[in-house]
């Protein structure tokens, strides 16, 4: 396959990956800033403007990984892709089904409960897609960027995700308040995470420069 194909092809699913996402970034902020009546209104100190941040630097963050992952992968290495039928297919539903949960995210902002449900459901699919891109190559996945998304995906899924099936077992129907701080607080400490873990990978370059570099 020529190189030319291969972007040309790639870029098609770039466009369609980042159409979809700004459109549930649209949305969301549409959400966000009008009331029922179509007035403009904000309420800046309130749960509804932190489940927004936390909306919109996720949807940031994901489709920067998702382009760079794109780049990386098949225009700025061509040679290390084994040209796998599945390897764009499995990357565009990975990512295309993350996108429509965008689109999920954005008309759940009004329910926290509902938002927080859909939100452990794409750390899900990205862990999934994130182990099964590897599959070929697993040593890859323990050494790359793959496994601290997966550990950064694991902070939040593991405490939320255990104390809502642990509340479901036990029969309860409305969660504890305390369970959005929990969810709140694994997010903040996931997106913290993620750039300076995985600088080199969005930069090109080390999060902290070589000490021979900041002595001179």
């Amino acid at each position: 396959m020529k190189r030319t194909v291969l972007e040309n092809s790639i870029d098609t699913l770039k466009i369609l990956y980042m159409v979809v996402a700004g459109l549930a970034l649209a949305c969301g902020l549409q959400r966000f800033v009008f009331n029922e009546s179509g007035q403009f209104e904000i309420e800046w100190i309130s749960l509804e403007t932190l489940f927004f941040i936390i909306f919109v630097t996720t949807v940031i963050r994901f489709v920067h990984g998702a382009m760079r992952h794109f780049d990386r992968s098949y225009s700025e290495n061509p040679d290390s892709v084994k040209w796998r039928i599945s390897q764009p297919l499995l990357d565009f539903l990975g990512l295309g089904l993350e996108a429509f949960i965008f689109f999920i995210l954005a008309f759940s902002l009004d329910n926290h409960w509902r938002f927080i449900h859909y939100y452990l459901w794409l750390l899900i699919v990205d862990c999934i897609w994130l182990s099964v891109i590897s599959l070929p190559d697993m040593k890859h996945f323990w050494s790359g960027n793959s496994k601290w998304w997966t550990v950064a995906n694991l902070l939040v899924l593991v405490p939320t995700g255990g104390l809502i099936i642990f509340f479901r077992i036990r029969g309860i129907e409305i969660y504890p308040s305390y369970l959005l701080w929990v969810f709140i607080a694994g997010v903040a400490i996931h997106t913290i995470m993620d750039y300076p873990l995985n600088w080199e990978f969005y930069f090109g370059k080390s999060f902290i420069p070589p000490w021979s570099s900041r002595t001179k």
